[in-house]
């Protein structure tokens, strides 16, 4: 597999002086010193956790797109993105790497709902094309957050009365004690991916001083900072080899 990463930036202006005569402000209206006043440091945190949660909510969707530098979503290619293009041989090494004659693609027909959640997560699991190596291991089940909802609700309405069933929750797959149901509201609806948690990477550069973040005084007015921000950032499975990886989805139109 061939890890990349996307460089990517952010600026953001932040204006101190705003909240001067609040119990926010600072002594401090100007200068280098702005850099340091409490607010800033508290509006610089803010927006690097918005920075985190646009990763995480794109994590399974984003395309990147080389003319377009203003949306997370077009900043790397996500998980799903990566799988569609190994699907359709549109990688970088023009070559179908999942498919169901290969044992790692397994085709919805349906939506998944609240009727069928249980049958589409088990019949999935227990398919006759996935790899018993594949099944032998501890392994994490990824849906979408309302799909394991639809999981839950499916499971209580079968099975209510059974003595052992004295929880809602049910983060492991029934009759698969190696599987973790990880429910993610950034993983699209009618998909699930099958596969060891350590098959899934998530790609930095933090060994270098390229990818930081600081705050300087704005080039636009002395009385502001900017937020300037580096990341290269992407995501990638170490293998898509039926043994380590099986997804199911949707028919690709």
């Amino acid at each position: 597999r061939v890890l990349e990463t996307f460089f990517g930036n952010c600026i953001e202006t932040i204006d101190p002086n705003a909240i001067y005569q609040s119990i926010w402000g600072s002594d401090i209206t100007k200068g280098d010193e702005l850099k340091n006043v409490p607010y800033v440091v508290q509006v610089c945190a803010y927006i690097l956790k918005k920075l985190g949660e646009r990763l995480y909510t794109n994590a399974f969707t984003a395309k990147h797109d080389g003319s377009v530098f203003d949306k997370t979503a077009s900043f790397f290619n996500g998980f799903k993105t990566i799988i569609d293009k190994d699907i359709k041989g549109e990688n970088e090494n023009k070559k179908v790497y999942i498919s169901k004659e290969l044992g790692n693609l397994f085709e919805l027909t349906d939506s998944i709902t609240k009727e069928n959640a249980e049958d589409a997560l088990k019949v999935f699991y227990w398919g006759e094309n996935i790899s018993e190596v594949l099944r032998g291991q501890n392994l994490k089940l990824f849906v979408n957050s309302r799909v394991y909802h639809y999981y839950t609700e499916a499971y209580q309405t079968r099975h209510g009365a059974l003595p052992y069933n004295q929880s809602y929750d049910k983060r492991t797959l029934e009759g698969a004690e190696n599987v973790e149901i990880v429910p993610l509201s950034c993983v699209p609806m009618d998909f699930m991916l099958l596969t060891p948690k350590t098959n899934m990477l998530l790609l930095y550069n933090q060994k270098s001083s390229d990818e930081n973040f600081i705050v300087e005084r704005s080039l636009k007015n002395h009385y502001d900072v900017d937020f300037i921000a580096n990341m290269f950032f992407g995501v990638q499975f170490e293998s898509v080899s039926p043994e380590v990886f099986a997804v199911a989805q949707k028919k690709l139109v």
